[in-house]
């Protein structure tokens, strides 16, 4: 059985969500090749998942182009779809050329569209999987007129064609589609290596562990709102030389009693799964921050913080929440969901090939 991911390069949640749905299929079908398309390094996707695959680059997927972790470069975002538009019946062909090549059993995407688009033309089973689509988030997310109706149109008749549209909860309201399907969160579990961690960094015992996570870029926001903070909490500001160390990320996060973070699936959901208290700050415009921030509210110890708080302020709402003792998560039931559905399509393709 073979497998062909696309996986959108737009920070981290995509990879995390397919590597969970990628180790449930392996552990359902351990004979399953995979083929992972994205513009990742190799270092980056090794970081969510080990297990064998060919890595090819992806296929062009803009996304969003971003100024800042939390601002839409609204120029960069306009050139890269008027090409995207211009390239895409060349990049379904390119894609459809590779179904030939490979012969896959099923496409997961997420969430570019041109394999959707090759899968359905070449009657592969075809399923996109996401919290957020791109037609929804640059109808939302991005000024009016930056991109165009019809390209907007493009990608949402990608999505409405594919087989099924994988959900997992917390997923951002998306406009209706027949082919939508709600599934459970992805995310993963750490391990608590916080005694490893204070001997990396030299810190000694009694101060619970903090993290500021910015999915992958710097940033100056956690420093403000620490400096009322001295000696109550051991906190981490760069999380490079402890990954460089060996200790995976959601190790780290799973160690720490508190997260400081920008709204994004990923920390989002993984630190409620590991009951690591959470001040996200605020995204306004942000298609997805309503839906994230409801959720972890309703699971978790979770507490949004505006930009320009004082350091006094914002000491305050990090003491109250590391009052609180979180409570149990939700179960991470979506990977295996998405699994079953993949393998679902997979099979019955092959049943029919057979007859």
């Amino acid at each position: 059985m073979r497998l062909l991911a696309d996986v959108s390069c737009h920070g981290f949640g995509h990879i995390m969500q397919t590597s969970c749905v990628l180790d449930a299929l392996v552990a359902r079908a351990p004979e399953l090749e995979i083929v992972l398309r994205t513009d990742l390094t190799a270092a980056e996707v090794a970081n969510f998942r080990r297990g064998p695959l060919t890595h090819l680059p992806g296929p062009f997927d803009p996304a969003l182009r971003m100024s800042a972790p939390d601002r839409v470069d609204a120029a960069a975002t306009a050139a890269g779809y008027r090409d995207f538009a211009a390239r895409f019946e060349a990049s379904v062909a390119e894609t459809m050329e590779r179904i030939d090549r490979l012969r896959p059993d099923v496409i997961l995407s997420n969430i570019a569209a041109p394999g959707l688009v090759a899968g359905r033309r070449c009657g592969i089973p075809a399923v996109a999987l996401c919290s957020l689509n791109w037609a929804d988030v640059l109808r939302e997310s991005v000024p009016e007129g930056t991109v165009g109706p019809e390209t907007i149109a493009l990608l949402a008749s990608a999505y409405a064609g594919a087989d099924a549209f994988l959900m997992p909860a917390p997923s951002m309201p998306m406009t209706p589609a027949a082919n939508q399907r709600a599934i459970g969160p992805i995310g993963r579990l750490g391990r608590d290596r916080s005694a490893e961690i204070r001997a990396e960094l030299g810190l000694g015992g009694g101060r619970p562990l903090g993290l500021v996570s910015w999915g992958g870029w710097a940033t100056e926001v956690g420093a403000d709102y620490l400096s009322a903070l001295p000696g109550e909490i051991d906190w981490i500001r760069d999380p490079a030389p402890l990954l460089a160390a060996g200790i995976a990320y959601i190790d780290l996060l799973a160690s720490c009693a508190i997260v400081i973070a920008k709204p994004g699936y990923g920390t989002f959901v993984e630190a409620i799964a590991n009951r690591t208290r959470l001040v996200h700050v605020e995204r306004p415009g942000w298609s997805e921050t309503p839906a994230l921030a409801g959720w972890v509210r309703r699971h978790g110890c979770a507490m949004e913080i505006a930009k320009a708080t004082p350091p006094e302020e914002a000491a305050r709402i990090i003491r109250a929440l590391m009052a609180e003792t979180p409570p149990a998560p939700p179960a991470l039931t979506g990977a295996d969901e998405a699994a079953d559905v993949l393998l679902g399509f997979a099979r019955a393709a092959a049943n029919r090939y057979r007859g």
